[in-house]
């Protein structure tokens, strides 16, 4: 797209699309809304053609999704780079509620020896995936000691809802943790590993840029 848009969404039960197409079949926008059951919210993504825009399309969509669901939090992930989407929030009266980071981690060019499994914090456990897409730390016993999810782009993974019990925090576990996954990740042939962290989550930031990641 000229405008360097990236339109990207991970499969989900809870994601639904509204779409507009032309007379001759053509599609012209779309909005696609993923809800979440705590807090109670609809997170969106919407695109119109650029050779369509400022016809009103858009707002037809946001339209068509208020009246389905009336008194739902609307969130829009938006890059604060393009002028053009910020114009739109602002004319929505949207408020901004969070700045997030966009971290990145090339998996290609890792250097994964001498840290992580060879950590004596990590010796006996193991990492392992289930058919849902969630990483389980474990001991022998069986133990979950921390979990992370992906979902899967091509040659690329997105990284979310990392977690590491209670009991196991400031030991240096969410650090083996992700080592482990990047090592888990690279066997299998995934490039690039990126997420998303709140910019003043300074502790995952640092967690993060320490395992590879940038900015």
């Amino acid at each position: 797209l000229t405008d360097h848009s990236d339109f990207t969404y991970t499969t989900a039960d809870s994601l639904c699309h509204y779409l507009i197409f032309s007379g001759t079949g053509q599609l012209t926008a779309c909005l696609s809304a993923l809800w979440t059951p705590e807090p109670e919210e609809l997170e969106c993504l919407a695109l119109t053609r650029p050779d369509m825009r400022r016809h009103g399309y858009f707002r037809s969509l946001l339209e068509a999704l208020t009246e389905d669901c009336p008194e739902t939090d609307i969130i829009f992930p938006v890059d604060h780079d393009v002028p053009s989407v910020l114009s739109v929030m602002s004319a929505l009266d949207a408020d901004c509620i969070s700045t997030n980071l966009r971290m990145e981690l090339d998996l290609s060019a890792l250097n994964l020896s001498g840290t992580g499994t060879d950590s004596p914090a990590l010796t006996g456990f193991t990492l392992s995936e289930n058919p849902e897409n969630i990483w389980s730390l474990r001991t022998n016993t069986g133990m979950r000691a921390g979990s992370c999810r992906l979902a899967y782009y091509e040659s690329a993974a997105c990284l979310h809802h990392v977690e590491v019990n209670p009991g196991h925090r400031r030991q240096g576990y969410a650090a083996g943790m992700l080592h482990m996954l990047c090592v888990g990740l690279r066997e299998r042939g995934r490039k690039r590993l990126f997420l998303h962290v709140l910019a003043d989550n300074t502790a995952a930031v640092a967690l993060y840029k320490k395992t590879g990641f940038r900015l």
